[in-house]
């Protein structure tokens, strides 16, 4: 089921799978770079099955939600903004469980330490964030602007069915062929005789400065317990990464090694059934209000 949410002026398509049973409380799914709500269509049934409402939007300028070009481009904090409507959308006033992968992560911890009176869990899958420092700042900026005049007078790129299965590989190696060629399905869209990545390209010629500074200001004012999820084994942890952990006030860890960065694709029953139990223990001391 799906269900149509305007934020902000913003259509958002949100695949929902209802609580089986009594509900335990709400959990929102937010996916990361080049990806979309229905790549959670294995973790959302398991979470309904641990009795979870479980919502996974499209994010702005992905599948089937509008594109942010008219309301604001693709900023960080617009983000986090229509992260914030979602949650006031799905939860009704009462805490949420924020899930976030890979870039998502990044977003929900940003929202989690703006709004941290409406987060009752939060789990990271494999979204830490990049190191970055402000000093590449200007360099930043001018790649910015001219990525952005490229982006806005070309049309979107053309990919084979093909291509994008190999391509999907390419990047994450843990990712079998079937699963790869059921991703490229929902990760692209016909065009013109053709196919097209089913994001907006302006996506990824927007400006993400986050320092890790930054990132540890949000991250320290988080009062919910906070799961991190890896889909590597611990000795690939980065130095970055460590930095960031120290942040969390009430933080657990859990290791699906061999799930690689796209561990809800690969590890999803698992992946699921460590979000549950995080879940049903956090909110249980973290109840909500």
């Amino acid at each position: 089921m799906a269900l149509k949410l305007s934020i902000h002026g913003l259509t958002h398509h949100v695949e929902t799978w209802e609580a089986i049973g009594a509900s335990r409380g709400v959990v929102l799914l937010v996916h990361g770079a080049k990806d979309r709500g229905c790549s959670f269509d294995e973790v959302g049934p398991a979470l309904a099955e641990a009795g979870w409402n479980a919502f996974a939007p499209d994010m702005r300028g992905y599948g089937l939600s509008d594109d942010g070009r008219d309301h604001g481009g693709y900023q960080l904090e617009r983000l986090v903004g229509d992260v914030a409507g979602l949650v006031d959308a799905v939860a009704e006033g009462s805490r949420v469980f924020l899930v976030g992968h890979s870039f998502g992560g990044v977003v929900s911890t940003l929202y989690a330490g703006s709004f941290p009176e409406r987060v009752g869990a939060l789990a990271i899958v494999d979204g830490l964030g990049a190191p970055y420092e402000d000093e590449g700042s200007p360099e930043r900026l001018r790649s910015w602007v001219l990525a952005r005049r490229r982006e806005g007078r070309r049309p979107p790129r053309r990919v084979t069915m093909e291509r994008a299965i190999e391509s999907l590989m390419a990047h994450y190696p843990e990712v079998d062929r079937s699963m790869a060629t059921r991703r490229a399905a929902e990760l692209t869209v016909d065009a013109d005789g053709g196919r097209r990545w089913y994001f907006d390209p302006l996506h990824w010629s927007t400006l993400f400065e986050l320092s890790t500074a930054r990132w540890q200001a949000h991250a320290k004012r988080i009062e919910a317990p906070v799961l991190v999820v890896y889909g590597t084994e611990d000795d690939e942890r980065t130095d970055d990464e460590r930095r960031r952990l120290t942040s969390f006030s009430r933080l657990s860890e859990v290791g699906l090694a061999g799930g690689g960065h796209m561990v809800h694709w690969t590890r999803p029953r698992a992946l699921a059934r460590a979000l549950a139990d995080f879940g049903r223990e956090a909110l249980s001391t973290n109840p909500a209000r």
